[in-house]
């Protein structure tokens, strides 16, 4: 018989074999009740039953008759001694009946037997245990000596429950870890983590630069700052950590801004790395930061000089910026402003003039504050109208500055505007960038955009001639119609 067809047959035999249930004694009490169960004894007074609630004690007077039935080990016996001793299918259905009446110790006996009629019988074998391997079953022990063997046999060893070879384990032994294909020591494995050791302990590449920024400061200003890196910028400032966390989420949205504008993208890559915004919370520790921190990125000493005088510094190459803000009086306008330069400069390859420079900067003031606030210029007195100079510090003031110019005949012509130093650019300039800078996007987004591409070359005409398709002249004349329109 194929065990294909001896297990359809029982399917069949197992329906048949549990319908039939091994009987209980049956206590017929005298007002008719009756009760099941197994009488364990009884004599003239009492009769002793045990139920599946417990055993109970049942007086003999009350008890009409007892009727004694068959348990399940009388069942067993007796299906066992009608039983062939080569009878395979008659073992393995008993053998089930056994299991399902709770007699465990028979129903192995039973197991055993059919594996001795069939050795390779999955019921069987399941039941008791046993495990197929490569085609065999085996008991639990006896397939780790086979297991054992072939390991052996390869040349492994047993190292803590598990096979390997003796060089790995001649590894772990000294301390190494197999990461992948590699074995590593824990140093090893922990920089391949990205984890470097500072001062005896393991930390982030990032946490050791976060470090390293904390440690110069507090050692020169004596303060510890708030840094926060972002995927374009490291900030370190001496304001509280909800005002920097806003400058860090300020820069990047300026980031993302200027490729979605330029590049049709936000995640485009205008620099490697990040670039250095330092925030400091006084004069002092601006003037600290300029003569003790500094040195150490630029060591151009009169540029150093010229930044202790003013207020804030950038430098454009590597990307570093440095101001002063009293916490009361924060404001984001700085942020916009000199991201705004960074990312204008390294797209043109640091060939952009002074007047465009300001100018876009302070169009992205306004683009994302209300007003441009932050000027890299020197304050003049113009003239006989030095009341202009006074409310010229914030944009709001500039539609009427930039209509009053146009109107006393006193604006600059932008073609000289092109050959003005940053420095000597006055506010009637930088109303007069600023505004040129919002005619172009508003009314010639894709010709200014293709303007500061062609700046790359470091030649404005041709870029005013091939980009803008317009002379300075020309910018000019629109220029006018334009600003008188403004209010």
């Amino acid at each position: 018989m194929t065990v294909s067809r001896f297990g359809a047959m029982l399917v069949f035999g197992l329906v048949c074999l549990f319908c039939r249930r091994a009987g209980a004694d049956t206590v017929t009490f005298k007002d008719g009740r009756i009760m099941e169960g197994k009488v364990v004894s009884q004599d003239d007074e009492n009769i002793t039953l045990k139920t599946q609630f417990g055993t109970q004690k049942i007086a003999r007077r009350d008890v009409a008759k007892v009727e004694k039935g068959e348990t399940a080990l009388d069942e067993y016996q007796k299906r066992r001694d009608a039983l062939k001793s080569d009878d395979l299918e008659g073992h393995l259905k008993l053998a089930l009946w056994c299991k399902e009446n709770k007699l465990t110790g028979q129903a192995k006996d039973l197991y055993r037997m059919v594996l001795v009629l069939e050795p390779n019988q999955p019921i069987a074998n399941k039941e008791l245990g046993n495990i197929q391997y490569n085609g065999t079953w085996y008991s639990p022990a006896d397939l780790d000596k086979v297991k054992e063997s072939e390991n052996k046999a390869k040349g492994l060893v047993k190292y803590k429950g598990q096979w390997m070879p003796k060089e790995d384990v001649d590894k772990l032994e000294k301390g190494m870890k197999k990461v992948g294909d590699r074995w590593m020591t824990p140093d090893e494995e922990m920089q391949s983590k990205g984890y470097t050791k500072v001062d005896g302990k393991w930390v982030k590449a990032e946490d050791k630069e976060r470090l390293e920024v904390e440690k110069k400061l507090e050692k020169a200003l004596g303060v510890k700052p708030i840094v926060i890196f972002s995927a374009h910028f490291t900030v370190a400032s001496m304001l509280s950590g909800e005002h920097t966390k806003q400058m860090s989420d300020r820069a990047e949205e300026i980031y993302r801004f200027f490729g979605v504008f330029f590049e049709g993208k936000p995640d485009h890559q205008f620099w490697m790395g990040r670039a250095q915004l330092y925030v400091l919370n006084n004069r002092n520790n601006y003037e600290d930061f300029v003569n003790f921190v500094l040195p150490e990125m630029l060591h151009d000493e009169d540029t150093r000089k010229f930044f202790l005088k003013s207020g804030a510094f950038q430098v454009t190459g590597p990307n570093i910026s440095g101001t002063s803000i009293e916490e009361d009086k924060f404001q984001l306008n700085g942020v916009d402003h000199v991201v705004a330069h960074f990312l204008l400069a390294q797209y043109c390859g640091g060939r952009v003039p002074p007047w465009l420079y300001e100018g876009y900067a302070s169009w992205m003031e306004t683009k994302f504050d209300d007003a441009s606030r932050v000027h890299c210029t020197t304050k003049t007195s113009y003239g006989d109208r030095s009341e202009i100079a006074d409310k010229a510090s914030s944009s709001k003031s500039w539609p009427e500055l930039i209509r009053d110019s146009i109107e006393t005949k006193t604006d600059t012509p932008l073609e000289s505007m092109m050959n003005i130093s940053l420095n000597q650019l006055d506010y009637e300039h930088l109303s007069k960038s600023w505004s040129i800078v919002s005619m172009l996007v508003e009314n010639s987004k894709d010709a200014f955009i293709s303007f500061i591409r062609k700046l790359r070359t470091g030649d404005q005409e041709h870029a005013f001639k091939e980009g803008l398709g317009m002379a300075p002249a020309e910018v000019d004349g629109k220029w006018h119609e334009w600003a008188m329109k403004q209010k």
